[in-house]
């Protein structure tokens, strides 16, 4: 895991994950959802991380309302996933191509569907584009602003 250089969020595009019976759900700036992490090679990508929602965790021991982790070995990041709770890590995809996530706290049985990968899954894992692939994606997808996704590709989003 990356412990120092740590970028700062403002160069970074900041994504929400929720890990949930037994898939994850990624959250881009504009609002709009994938269920499939999708990010620019080289670009520094910050994620917040829970199992649910804080105002939306079930008061029971209840479906979502279980840990679980994000973790990208490839990637080197990793960080738990609380119900409740956020947690942070980041990562920057060095090349284009796809990369495992993996959940590693056992949340019943379904848990090996958190074992995401592009050969074998068809969501959950991370996918980096080039930059002029994921602006195109991000525009089809509407991920983030226009200006914003512009500007932030401009700065290289990399603080590292």
């Amino acid at each position: 895991l990356y412990v120092e250089g740590t970028p700062s969020n403002e160069d970074a595009m900041e994504i929400q994950v929720e890990a949930n019976q037994y898939n994850y759900e990624y959250t881009y700036p504009s609002g709009e959802t994938s269920d499939t992490l999708v990010v620019p090679e080289g670009q520094v990508i910050a994620l917040n991380v829970t199992s649910c929602h804080p105002s939306e965790c079930p008061e029971e021991n209840g479906e979502g309302n279980v840990w679980h982790t994000w973790t990208s070995p490839d990637l080197k990041a990793s960080t738990d996933a609380i119900p409740g709770q956020y947690t942070q890590t980041w990562f920057q995809a060095d090349s284009t191509g796809t990369y495992d996530v993996q959940c590693r706290e056992l949340g019943g049985s379904g848990h090996s569907g958190m074992n995401c990968n592009a050969e074998e899954d068809d969501q959950g894992y991370v996918k980096a584009l080039s930059d002029d692939e994921f602006e195109q994606w991000c525009t089809d997808n509407n991920c983030m602003d226009e200006e914003e996704l512009t500007d932030w590709l401009g700065t290289g989003g990399d603080n590292t």
